[in-house]
């Protein structure tokens, strides 16, 4: 018998994260000898699974942790606007971050809650976390703030190269939200609407964070329209 769907944790699939890449300070750190840790996000790992590294460091809102649904992989943000690199469907699996650490060694500390949660997942990532039989870890280790990062925040089911240049543009007008969306040269727009209590985090651009958390709403379903359409 196969295992029982979870209908909770379907339902909280309601979250897309929109992360932006190649934000340029930290590739040009190390005299410019920083890898990128992002690489990962367009090839397989020698599991024959797709990973990806959310920025900076791999680290994001664990209050988000089993509802993110889609990561959008951005260029930087210039004048408001960015183009989407990706559209990254989440697998079931999800988030590979966990709060708790099992120590197998020993059962005195068996449901000990690890304090510094990131750095045991880069220690066990490091040792497993292979792209062509190379560990990431000796690819990356001579990175500035190397033992800072996670390599690999989520499992995805696949990761889609858009066909056309899709542009998003989203501002705050007089109190409302609306968004625009440019597709090589065309553009959508979902026109201005009252903001809702389930979109109480409309962004206005990606920050320094190079993170939004768009939840589900009007935005949300809009972007989300788009990003699904199979003509881009």
């Amino acid at each position: 018998m196969g295992k029982k769907e979870n209908k909770k944790d379907e339902k909280e699939k309601d979250v897309i994260l929109i992360n932006k890449m190649y934000t340029g300070s930290y590739l040009n750190g190390n005299k410019g000898n920083n890898i990128g840790h992002e690489i990962i996000n367009f090839f397989k790992a020698s599991d024959g699974n797709n990973y990806i590294y959310i920025t900076p460091y791999g680290k994001f809102d664990l209050t988000y942790k089993n509802r993110i649904k889609y990561v959008l992989l951005t260029d930087a943000t210039i004048g408001g606007k960015y183009n989407i690199i990706a559209k990254v469907e989440v697998d079931n699996e999800g988030c590979l971050i966990y709060e708790n650490y099992r120590n197998k060694e020993s059962k005195q500390f068996e449901n000990f809650i690890l304090k510094d949660r990131f750095k045991d997942v880069h220690k066990e990532q490091a040792k497993d976390k292979k792209y062509g039989g190379k560990l990431l870890y000796d690819v990356y280790k001579n990175n500035i703030g190397n033992d800072e990062a996670i390599y690999a925040t989520f499992k995805v089911k696949n990761v889609i190269m858009p066909t056309k240049t899709i542009t998003v543009k989203i501002n705050k007008q007089k109190g409302n939200e609306c968004a625009k969306i440019q597709l090589d040269g065309v553009t959508l727009e979902n026109g201005e609407f009252k903001k809702e209590k389930n979109d109480d985090k409309i962004p206005l651009n990606i920050g320094e964070s190079n993170i939004i958390y768009l939840q589900e709403g009007n935005l949300y379903n809009f972007l989300l329209a788009v990003i699904n359409n199979p003509t881009y």
